[in-house]
């Protein structure tokens, strides 16, 4: 504990020396907040051009556009955006967590059909990876960034100093990138979070929940439009990433390779377009150049025979694929809509009812701004669903995990559930969000007929939660940020047990201080 102590002081002696001009929240809190600041600025026709569906790049393309617009404005949403995009040349913080818990977690299990290794406990699973271990624990977080020509630094070293119950946390990087433009071209590179899609936290395919993948992400430096009669599909962003995994898994350093695009053929509509593919690493199954290069052709892959039994038999990669929108109904202020649909794995034409019922995810959401009125409110609803069969594989036993957590929607496999949110600022200083979930997840067990087709071999009692959390963040007129967060969770038939149950707890304290000469 002394040694982890002195790593502190000593982080802090390193950066106190240098003048700080700005500090921030966590990466993914930073996207949370630019992208729900974009989504209040959109329903009153403000920036309404840019398509909101990736992570990737969006603070640039928004800087360009805020230097040549004039910076007062009596929108709160709109001065926490400004804050938020602008710094100074260089930053540093240390943000100390407190926290207790009691929140078991349990293991994903298979059900017959695929494996997925991941770690189930929603309440004290927080944003980037950041979980709190039963008992009381305090992680001291410190971080810097500067700016060189165009391009922006980041790095947060996470230093446990008292761990709880049974904590595998150690000293090390939870992120470090550096981004800027090439050219036409904007790229990414190092261990950085992602958010694809229009759900705020619970996205399919990259939610933002575990930590930030090692990855190199090439994109457009901003928007563009397509040529031809393409053009009509309104301003573009697209990006293509390759992400590597980590060497604790089921078939070591396997790698992801992302592609997404968004476009806004109206200015009160979104659409988003994407694929991943999981394939590759240490002992995964071996094939052709051109194999590999038709397994990217997601779309064309049932017409080919990479669909048959053979090819499925043979498993060389788990594919997704699917498509979003998000639609603001016509008028100033109004509700904006959302949805998606990812595939695991498409079928051939003739097994689209195992493709649509088994093998997707689906959400749907409304984003309400302005509750009564008050342009300081807005509430959320959601309702997710996904297959017996999403996230889970068989011979990447791992499935889309990072560090035993889902990469997407942490409901796993064969679960559904609603989402509730409200949240109110108090200015730009200070802000209050309520946050109430209902989860099942089913661990009925499966077995593959004739076909390709499944049959339920056994059902169990669906584990249900009920959990609502509140949170609280105050930025003091000295610089630092004062963030608390509260939660209980109501679990039954816990990993499946009839009458098992369990009351979870969560208390976190955090403080983020800026460091200054």
């Amino acid at each position: 504990m002394y040694r982890r102590c002195f790593l502190v002081l000593s982080c802090l002696i390193l950066v106190v020396t240098t003048e700080v001009f700005s500090q921030s929240l966590r990466p993914i809190e930073q996207i949370d907040r630019v992208t729900r600041a974009m989504e209040m600025l959109l329903s009153r026709n403000i920036l309404d051009t840019i398509p909101l569906g990736q992570s990737f790049g969006m603070n640039r393309t928004l800087r360009r556009i805020y230097d040549k617009q004039p910076s007062d404005s009596a929108s709160i949403s709109e001065k926490k955006l400004r804050e938020m995009l602008t710094g100074g040349a260089f930053s540093a913080q240390v943000d100390i967590s407190l926290g207790w818990a009691e929140d078991p977690s349990r293991n994903f299990q298979g059900n017959g059909l695929a494996y997925i290794d991941a770690v189930i406990s929603p309440l004290s699973q927080g944003r980037g990876g950041r979980r709190i271990d039963e008992g009381f624990g305090m992680v001291a977080e410190p971080s810097m960034g500067f700016v060189v020509g165009a391009w922006d630094f980041y790095k947060t070293v996470a230093v446990p100093i008292a761990k709880g119950q049974s904590s595998s946390q150690s000293i090390g990087i939870k992120e470090i990138w550096g981004e800027g433009p090439v050219g036409p071209l904007y790229m990414s590179v190092g261990r950085r979070p992602n958010v694809w899609g229009p759900s705020l936290k619970n996205g399919s395919l990259f939610s933002g929940q575990a930590r930030g993948l090692d990855q190199i992400t090439v994109g457009s430096d901003g928007t563009f439009r397509l040529p031809w009669i393409l053009e009509k599909i309104g301003p573009t962003r697209l990006s293509v990433s390759l992400s590597r995994l980590e060497k604790d898994r089921n078939i070591p350093n396997s790698y992801l390779v992302g592609y997404r695009l968004n476009a806004k053929p109206w200015r009160s509509l979104e659409v988003g377009l994407l694929a991943l593919v999981h394939s590759g690493g240490e002992g995964s199954p071996s094939a052709s150049v051109w194999s590999r290069v038709l397994d990217h052709l997601i779309v064309v892959e049932p017409l080919t025979r990479l669909g048959t039994p053979e090819r499925q038999r043979l498993a060389i990669s788990n594919r997704f694929a699917g498509f979003d929108f998000r639609w603001r109904l016509p008028w100033e202020t109004a509700p904006q809509m959302y949805g998606s649909l990812v595939f695991d794995d498409l079928g051939k034409p003739d097994q689209l009812d195992r493709v649509f019922g088994q093998d997707a995810s689906y959400i749907v959401g409304m984003f309400v701004p302005h509750i009564l009125g008050n342009d300081s409110q807005y509430m959320r609803f959601e309702y997710r669903e996904t297959g017996i069969r999403f996230y889970a594989h068989d011979p990447f036993r791992s499935g889309l995990t990072v560090d035993e957590m889902i990469i997407g929607d942490n409901l796993g496999p064969n679960g559904r559930g609603g989402h509730l949110e409200f949240g109110k600022n108090f200015g730009v200083s200070s802000q209050f969000n309520l946050e109430l979930a209902w989860e099942e997840r089913s661990l009925d067990q499966y077995r593959v007929k004739e076909g390709f087709t499944f049959e339920k071999g056994m059902d169990k009692p669906e584990e249900i939660r009920f959990r609502i959390v509140g949170s609280w963040e105050e930025e003091m007129d000295l610089g630092p940020i004062v963030l608390g967060r509260i939660g209980y969770e109501k679990v039954s038939n816990f990993d499946a047990y009839e009458g098992a149950s369990h009351n979870n707890w969560l208390v976190e304290v955090r403080t983020i201080v800026p460091l200054a000469p």
